[in-house]
């Protein structure tokens, strides 16, 4: 469709009974939708369709006396439609990182018998940009430069072209390091409450700086909750927050160790370790967006929430090192993140729980997502061009 079909019948008589007069006719003999005959008294002509599928249209003959008929099948596809292509989220990386290009590419199959291209393409960017594959809708992309970058996919299936871009924005590698926006590893043992506040200083669950890490320590078989909040509220867009889970309470029963990054009580992200499960949790406006997977300690040790600014999306993820993170769940960015707090929370939602142990965060920090920096490296001692004679003991005194 919307094409028409060629009728190319044949009609041939023995001119008898004399005097009688040869006729032929088209007519539909099954299928979804109406036909309509270009001259259907004609052996020759051309039929049009309603609605696609599979039609059974008759060609008859008859002399005046005798009739004859021959049947012809044809099938009415749908017209052909450009490829559908994704070039994936809009993504940030710093040098020397590639980036990896998650685009999809698919067709209706038609035309019959062709083949299905792809192609990426440079649209806009200051450097160079060099394709692992350039023909493969999931591939890498390497820069030349800092800068931002638009990156093209197009699909053809040898009679219609259709694209998208990704924009691929590339930081500089630098000797700059930016500190952290907060921090703290707990490492003295004495709550800072310009810092931190408790929630319930009267709850059961009590929560102490010991052991080098913040404990919130359950009552056995005891209804409570307790934790603390960030006394400031911050910025949260293009930055990502983390924290040590050395601990999280009783995986069996009723209780619950958790983290929250929240602009208020109905807008907020959450990662929450309880039954032996880890929970990510998005509330926007009290809708609930909830992803489940099966907890382990080792492996989820290290929890993470990030921004990616340039894809405006909110990042969940989980560490066994606090250096390479898997992903847990991606959404969009759905409320405003410029006044976010943070409360590190635990607790027990049942009685029923005779040993619910304890929670114990460490090293919280919130860390701008600022280009990849080269270490800083000193040397204090010796001082530069110093000679020594053989045999001498010298003292090499650095900072990085």
């Amino acid at each position: 469709m919307p094409n028409q079909a060629s009728l190319m019948g044949g009609v041939r008589d023995d001119t008898l009974p004399c005097g009688g007069t040869l006729s032929v006719e088209w007519v539909k003999v099954s299928g979804p939708g109406a036909v309509v005959f270009g001259s259907a008294g004609s052996a020759d002509g051309s039929a049009s369709f309603s609605v696609t599928g599979t039609y059974v249209l008759r060609l008859s003959a008859n002399d005046g006396e005798l009739t004859a008929a021959d049947e012809i099948t044809i099938e009415v596809q749908p017209p052909n439609q450009a490829p559908l292509v994704n070039a994936g989220a809009d993504q940030t990386i710093r040098q020397p990182e590639a980036a990896t290009l998650n685009g999809s590419v698919t067709d209706d199959g038609r035309p019959s018998g062709q083949t299905l291209s792809a192609q990426w393409t440079k649209q806009s960017g200051p450097g160079n940009v060099t394709f692992l594959n350039v023909n493969t809708s999931i591939t890498t992309a390497s820069f030349s430069a800092a800068g931002t970058y638009v990156l093209r996919l197009t699909a053809s299936d040898s009679i219609l072209n259709a694209s998208d871009d990704v924009v691929v924005t590339v930081y500089p590698l630098t000797t700059t390091c930016t500190n952290d926006d907060f921090a703290d590893d707990f490492d003295d043992n004495t709550l800072d409450v310009t810092k931190w506040v408790i929630a319930d200083p009267a709850s059961t669950v009590s929560v102490r700086e010991q052991n080098q890490r913040l404990e919130m320590i359950l009552r056995p078989n005891t209804v409570a909750y307790n934790g603390v909040s960030l006394v400031a509220t911050f910025d949260f867009r293009g930055k990502r927050f983390e924290v040590g889970v050395p601990q999280v309470t009783s995986v069996v029963g009723y209780t619950e160790t958790f983290v929250t990054l929240s602009r208020d009580s109905g807008n907020y992200y959450l990662i929450d370790a309880g039954g032996g499960s880890l929970t990510l949790d998005a509330y926007t406006a009290g809708l609930r967006n909830r992803t489940v997977i099966d907890y382990n300690a080792a492996s989820h040790r290290f929890w993470r929430i990030r921004h990616d600014s340039a894809a405006n999306a909110i990042n969940f993820e989980t560490s066994k090192d606090g250096s390479a993170w898997t992903t847990g769940k991606t959404l969009a960015a759905s409320f405003p993140l410029n006044a976010m707090k943070i409360t590190l929370f635990a607790g027990a939602w049942g009685t029923g729980n005779g040993a619910p142990g304890l929670a114990a965060f460490d090293n919280v920090r919130l860390i701008p997502l600022v280009p990849n920096c080269l270490p800083s490296v000193s040397l204090s001692n010796p001082v530069n061009n110093s000679t020594f004679g053989a045999g001498a003991n010298v003292v090499i005194e650095a900072n990085a």
